[in-house]
Formats: C-alpha cells, sequence, structure tokens
C-alpha cells in the first residue's frame, strides 16, 4: 500500500527547521512557500560564493598584466617574447581559472532564477485551487 507523501516530505532537514522557526504550525506550507524559502537560501549563498569570487580577484593585477601583454607586442626579439610570455602566463592560468568559476556561479545564478519563476507557477496554481473550491 502506498502512502500519499504530503508536503513537508519534500522539505529539507533545514528548511522544515527554519520554516517552523518563522511560522506559526497552524497549517501545512504551501509549495509557492517552500520554493520561496529555498530560493531566498540559495540566493543568499550564491550571493556570498560570488562576493568570494570576487575577493579572490581583487589583488590581481590587471595593469601588470596589460603592461606585459604591451610590451610583449612591442618587442621583436623572440627571446624577449618567450621571456614575457612565460611571466604572463600566471595572469592567464589565474584570469583563465577566475572565468570558469564565475560561470559555474552563473549557471547556478539561472538555476535559481527557475526557482523564482516556479514560484509563480505554484502560486497561480493555488489561487486556482482556491478559486475552484469556492465555487463547490
Amino acid at each position: 500500500m502506498r502512502t500519499k507523501k504530503d508536503i513537508l516530505d519534500e522539505m529539507t532537514h533545514a528548511e522544515l527547521i527554519s520554516w517552523v522557526r518563522r511560522q506559526f504550525f497552524h497549517r501545512l506550507p504551501k509549495r509557492s512557500e517552500i520554493l520561496y524559502h529555498r530560493w531566498e537560501f540559495q540566493s543568499a549563498k550564491l550571493a556570498e560564493d560570488y562576493r568570494k569570487e570576487l575577493d579572490r580577484m581583487k589583488d590581481f593585477s590587471f595593469a601588470k598584466r596589460d603592461e606585459l601583454a604591451r610590451q610583449c607586442n612591442a618587442t621583436n626579439c623572440t627571446t624577449e617574447k618567450l621571456r614575457l610570455l612565460n611571466q604572463m602566463q600566471p595572469y592567464h592560468d589565474t584570469y583563465n581559472e577566475h572565468l570558469k568559476r564565475y560561470k559555474a556561479l552563473d549557471r547556478r545564478q539561472e538555476k535559481v532564477d527557475q526557482l523564482y519563476e516556479q514560484i509563480d507557477v505554484e502560486q497561480a496554481k493555488e489561487q486556482a485551487k482556491i478559486e475552484l473550491s469556492r465555487e463547490a
């Protein structure tokens, strides 16, 4: 025999504890409320991760990298070009790693945005359900 799951089964432990602390425990939460709570939690975590990533790059010297590139472009000596390119490599690697991490954060942002859109969908369903019950 299969039992019907209620909305509380979909909540994570942390979500449930946080919701109980914020609400009077007199009714089950609506799906839109759970989604909003998830969105709020994930948005805060994502904003913190963006801030941490930007802090990681605060000591990155674009000016130094650009100066090395300018010198490299200005010289005709292959030995000097190679030396300058080798000096630029750590800047290049650091910046590329930053871009990879930032793109991963952007992908997470898309998922958080989709979650927010799902809140509207669930609210519309809940409103339709209320209107149907009023008509009955």
